[in-house]
């Protein structure tokens, strides 16, 4: 598995202003962040967002006052992530999303949206679902997945105003997740196009046997 090279999100659609993303895909990442690295840290990471920007963050609670209900600014989430960059090491990074993307999807599998996605226990219907998922976190934005051959997809994310380089971590690692619990072996995903590195969207190639 490759996720490709560590960059900052400096690059950003114009519509982050108006994007927004989920409670229930940052409560599960905050909660383990905590766990790994302390709410002190968490905290002393958030303070210096924009008062205008955190007015709907609580810096005494544990994830930041995040409710899994509740759309969120993905100004705020991205300037929260730009700290997380700016305070680790590029290794740290990289098992930030890592381990944060499988506490996401494991909160998905065992919360609020579990229903959807035991309608989608199976690769055919996972694929013909994948924006149905994608909408209960992100908007806008649109994820169509196509078969690559018989053991494939190539998943594209168009138009995803909240993107950001961790985020789309968070996507490619969430896939062998995922892929995993549908029974794919040898699951390998591979990224070869991002907004976040110039290109139009972002694409993945996934494969397994």
């Amino acid at each position: 598995m490759s996720p490709g090279p560590t960059m900052t999100s400096t690059t950003r659609s114009p519509a982050v202003a108006q994007a927004r993303i989920k409670g229930a895909g940052i409560q599960p990442f905050l909660r383990w962040y905590v766990s790994a690295h302390g709410h002190e840290r968490l905290r002393r990471l958030a303070e210096p967002i924009p008062p205008a920007l955190r007015e709907d963050l609580d810096l005494a609670d544990a994830t930041l006052g995040v409710l899994p209900s509740t759309w969120y600014s993905a100004a705020v989430v991205h300037a929260l992530l730009d700290a997380m960059e700016a305070d680790h090491t590029p290794q740290e990074r990289d098992m930030i999303v890592r381990e944060g993307a499988r506490a996401i999807i494991e909160s998905t599998l065992t919360g609020v949206y579990r229903w959807l996605f035991q309608t989608m226990m199976s690769l055919d219907r996972y694929a013909g679902s994948a924006q149905k998922l994608f909408s209960r976190y992100y908007e806008p934005g649109v994820m169509t997945k196509t078969p690559l051959g018989e053991t494939g997809h190539l998943t594209v994310v168009e138009g995803w105003g909240a993107h950001h380089m961790m985020m789309c971590d968070f996507i490619l690692h969430t896939a062998v997740y995922v892929y995993g619990v549908l029974g794919c072996k040898d699951f390998r995903v591979r990224r070869t196009s991002c907004v976040g590195q110039g290109g139009v969207d972002c694409r993945f190639e996934m494969t397994w046997s």
